[in-house]
């Protein structure tokens, strides 16, 4: 079936989408789907026009559980190593926990990797058939809800700005959706309870200031090792900073 919706506050509108398409499928259906199938093209390296300087001295390395950990307490220093070991996270910034915990560990953090050549981060979590997405959806479809899939890639997103030094110790300061930005979404297969792990794979396409901090991404996650969610154009900013802020918090530390 197809559909389009827009979604409003208070007269104003929110979010608008277009051209949806979804279906009804048997399981043998979705296990032969083959997943996210992309084409050469869509594999090939492209050069972008300049490079993102981050604040902060950085390189190849991957991030533990117990890092993770460590960032979702807001010890950074722990989590990303001693030139953080002063910075203190505003109250809206730290890693979701809880419910919302839904990285276990980065397998890899590469700032000049990636297809585009501006850097790449994938993370990676642990399923368990109990978990409360699954056991709270739709009897007999027991799935991890679509918007729960974005909110995973957003979480590791999240993870690249801060280590690229893209931090704040004010209570002000908080993440949104970047206006206007049009974004792509396929979705082609399941997490489910026979799912081990669920990765996410982010590839960044732009990062700069205008004035506030935002950031431009690829996504793809995956189901064990198939390829289920591409969300092209995933936008995120933070609210409330600007470089010179930036600037002026990390000569600071």
């Amino acid at each position: 079936f197809f559909f389009h919706y827009k979604g409003y506050i208070n007269n104003q509108l929110l979010i608008s989408m277009r051209d949806g398409c979804a279906g009804f499928f048997t399981e043998q259906e979705v296990d032969n789907s083959g997943g996210i199938i992309l084409k050469a093209d869509a594999l090939k390296k492209i050069l972008s026009h300049g490079k993102f300087s981050s604040l902060v001295p950085v390189k190849k390395e991957s991030f533990s559980d117990e890092k993770i950990e460590a960032l979702r307490m807001g010890d950074l220093g722990k989590a990303f190593g001693k030139q953080f070991n002063k910075v203190k996270l505003g109250k809206h910034l730290k890693l979701p926990g809880k419910r919302m915990h839904l990285v276990d560990r980065v397998l890899k953090f590469d700032p000049f990797g990636g297809r585009f050549g501006l850097g790449t981060i994938i993370a990676q979590a642990d399923i368990h058939p109990d978990e409360w997405f699954l056991t709270c959806h739709f009897i007999d479809d027991q799935v991890m809800p679509g918007t729960l899939m974005y909110e995973c890639c957003a979480h590791a997103l999240r993870i690249f700005t801060q280590r690229m030094g893209w931090v704040s110790d004010r209570d002000d300061v908080f993440y949104d959706v970047i206006e206007n930005n049009e974004s792509d979404l396929k979705c082609r297969g399941p997490v489910t309870p026979e799912t081990k792990k669920a990765r996410y794979e982010i590839e960044i396409k732009e990062m700069g200031y205008n004035p506030e901090p935002y950031i431009i991404a690829d996504a793809h996650m995956f189901s064990d090792e198939l390829r289920i969610v591409l969300y092209k154009n995933m936008g995120m900013k933070l609210v409330g900073l600007t470089k010179n802020n930036l600037d002026s918090f990390w000569r600071k530390q």
